[in-house]
């Protein structure tokens, strides 16, 4: 069951899905991911919860064809956010379990703004304002890239100082669901997880290989791995500052961030990458090992030796 302080708000218009060489990315009207006005992808024959809607879709040949379905946060119950809390209050542009879900306190609606697409780089803009703070969030990624650039800024425009910001982004992450739902008698849905530093978190697929990083770039993140999911708030009083690390299984990652105090009259910004198949730039810890494509079914069954059972695919309160 899925609750939340504020109220839920009709999804908002002018989603996009930006293409390029090695990814295609949905982007619902809020600014978070998943475009639910895009029923472009075509669904499996043998599954009939195939999404049609695109999230981040990867094409490892690097020629832009989309036509395999190799998404890797659409399968089961879809989720993906970014929240916005000032003080102990926070807002959510958010999808989850194939609606959008956005949460709205003090008139909380991001608009997303017209999509550019160039010769290098697919990007969108979205904007709106919270807590008294205006908010500008803009994605983008290179025609040939597999890093998802996200960059917040936070402005203060008011005579006063606004005490308690925090900003938080986190996905279900399901690289292995749409490749081997078919033959596979394991559970799809787990992936093999790790906190590498403290502002970037992985998830591996075991069947696959395929990994979606959250990479912070600014500095001054939390990253965690949290099982009781799904998760939205960004301040003190939420999980997602605890730096909470449940290991591997049908988990969600996040990062956040704790801004403090944005004066008067000044802006902040925070940068943050998702990262689809490739080490993130600085970082150094060892990648999860996991079966090659020859693997046997036993073998993936072995690395996860160990892990509860977890419930396909429900919404965890």
């Amino acid at each position: 069951m899925l609750t939340c302080a504020a109220a839920v708000v009709a999804p908002i218009a002018g989603a996009q899905t930006l293409s390029g060489n090695s990814l295609r990315v949905g982007v619902g009207g809020d600014g978070s991911l998943i475009n639910s006005a895009d029923t472009s992808q075509t669904p499996d024959a043998f599954n009939s919860q195939w999404s049609v809607n695109p999230g981040i879709i990867w094409d490892g040949s690097g020629t832009g064809n989309f036509s395999v379905n190799n998404d890797f946060i659409t399968p089961g119950t879809p989720f993906q956010m970014y929240s916005i809390g000032v003080g102990s209050n926070y807002a959510t542009a958010s999808f989850i379990n194939n609606a959008d879900s956005g949460y709205s306190a003090g008139g909380w609606a991001p608009q997303l703004g017209g999509t550019t697409v160039q010769t290098g780089t697919r990007s969108t803009v979205t904007t709106g304002s919270y807590g008294g703070l205006d908010y500008s969030q803009t994605l983008s990624f290179g025609a040939s890239s597999s890093i998802i650039n996200f960059g917040i800024t936070l402005t203060n425009n008011s005579a006063s100082d606004i005490s308690g910001v925090s900003f938080a982004t986190g996905l279900d992450p399901d690289p292995d669901v749409y490749q081997y739902e078919a033959s596979s008698s394991s559970d799809v849905y787990n992936t093999i997880n790790q906190v590498i530093s403290p502002g970037v978190v992985e998830a591996t697929g075991p069947l696959t290989g395929n990994s979606i990083f959250i990479q912070d770039v600014s500095g001054g993140g939390t990253a965690s791995i949290i099982g009781n999911w799904p998760q939205f708030d960004p301040t003190t009083n939420g999980l997602l500052t605890s730096g909470e690390n449940d290991g591997n299984g049908d988990f969600s990652i996040f990062d956040d961030w704790q801004v403090g105090t944005i004066a008067a009259g000044t802006s902040t910004t925070i940068n943050y990458n998702y990262i689809i198949n490739a080490t993130p730039v600085g970082v150094g810890g060892p990648i999860p090992t996991v079966p090659d494509g020859g693997a046997t079914l036993a073998m993936v069954a072995a690395a996860f030796t160990g892990l509860a059972i977890m419930r396909r695919r429900m919404v965890r309160a």
